[in-house]
């Protein structure tokens, strides 16, 4: 008997093909519904709040530039304006001193102030700024007993006189006789433009 439909031969457990499938659709909508419903219970995973950690940069890896108080160490040449050396750190360790520490000529520290480590410089400091011009005033005359007997001296010598308080004071022979010896009380170096040649070696940031 025919009903409009193809008939379709039985499988062996008896259940037909069409059957089984409309058996698997429903299973697969409880399935897809059961699944929703799990879903909606669920809370979103909890992320955890990761900052970004700035990788730092090591100290000697920066390009460090001098600053006032800073620590420095330099090493220099002094020279005159007819390029006579009268200071060099060569065979000797760096200068080191605090910057802004007024322990040096200002305008020298000042020279120092934004260079970086390594960095080499050259600099005039004129003879205002540096150890003054020379005062005819502290040119004066002593008598020869003013030295020691057995001392021999000549002109443009540099010698240190003694204050009666143990103050050091350069001095430079202008000129001696057997009766009297001139000596000039200003700084050797007063009067005279000095230029250095200097580089940074060495910088340490205040603790």
């Amino acid at each position: 008997m025919t009903t409009g439909e193809e008939d379709v031969p039985l499988a062996a457990d008896g259940i037909t093909d069409r059957t089984k499938m409309r058996t698997y659709l429903i299973a697969s909508a409880v399935c897809l519904f059961l699944l929703a419903s799990c879903n909606t219970n669920k809370q979103p995973p909890k992320t955890k709040n990761l900052q970004k950690k700035s990788a730092s940069i090591p100290a000697k890896e920066k390009k460090m530039t001098v600053k006032k108080g800073d620590i420095v160490e330099v090493t220099y040449t002094g020279t005159l304006k007819d390029g006579k050396i009268f200071d060099s750190s060569k065979d000797r360790k760096p200068l080191k001193f605090k910057v802004g520490d007024g322990k040096l000529l200002p305008d020298f520290e000042d020279a120092v102030i934004g260079m970086t480590l390594n960095e080499e410089k050259k600099f005039t400091i004129p003879a205002k700024r540096a150890y003054g011009e020379k005062d005819p005033k502290l040119v004066r005359t002593f008598p020869r007993s003013f030295l020691p007997a057995d001392f021999k001296g000549k002109k443009g010598m540099s010698i240190t006189l003694r204050s009666k308080t143990g103050r050091r004071i350069p001095a430079v022979i202008d000129s001696i006789n057997s009766k009297s010896v001139v000596l000039d009380l200003n700084h050797p170096l007063a009067g005279k433009d000095l230029t250095f040649d200097i580089k940074v070696v060495n910088i340490e940031e205040p603790q």
